[in-house]
């Protein structure tokens, strides 16, 4: 949920619950590659389609 917040690296998590359902690749998930930002591959050029269709309101106030 740290994705809800406006700026969420100012919002360090402090406790965990729910980690008896947590799966098992969880814990080395920080060693994956991520160097690919979300929208550096687009194959089928569907990102223009999709930034002319969305309705939802800005992340900022107006």
């Amino acid at each position: 949920m740290a994705g809800s917040f406006d700026q969420p690296d100012r919002v360090p998590p402090v406790v965990q619950y729910g980690i008896e359902s947590r799966v098992h690749w969880w814990h080395g998930i920080e060693d994956l590659p991520g160097d690919q930002p979300t929208y550096a591959d687009d194959p089928e050029g569907m990102l223009p389609r999709i930034q002319a269709s969305n309705r939802q309101h800005p992340d900022h106030d107006t």
